[in-house]
């Protein structure tokens, strides 16, 4: 399993938009610099936090999937490991930029105010 971080905003909201109604959640910051704090820039190392985040729920993600007997299941599995990524994340945020830490959250699609497939 591969971890895909999208920077585009309009790629993003595109496939936000392809995933209304199925078992996705959306794990994001709620701050502009999160992606510097993230990748670093040249004038500053960067300070990991989503991606150790993601790694540390792929292979239970991949293992859970296998087990899945329905989409109900798949969804409040979904939910269980996203909310196991965020308390992730939310640890490995750098300490002196609490806005940062305190806007690391878990939507659904649906909850990010983009309208569904018509």
């Amino acid at each position: 399993m591969s971890v895909v971080i999208i920077t585009d905003m309009a790629r993003l909201d595109e496939l936000i938009r392809k995933c209304v109604g199925k078992p996705v959640r959306i794990l994001h910051d709620g701050v502009n610099y999160g992606i510097y704090q993230e990748f670093g820039t040249r004038y500053m190392a960067a300070h990991p936090f989503m991606t150790p985040a993601l790694v540390a729920v792929a292979e239970p993600l991949a293992q859970g999937f296998k087990q899945m007997a329905n989409l109900e299941d798949a969804d409040r599995f979904v939910e269980k490991v996203a909310r196991d990524a965020e308390g992730i994340a939310k640890a490995n945020a750098p300490v002196r930029t609490g806005a940062l830490r305190n806007s690391i959250a878990v939507h659904r699609p649906e909850e990010m105010g983009l309208p569904g497939d018509e």
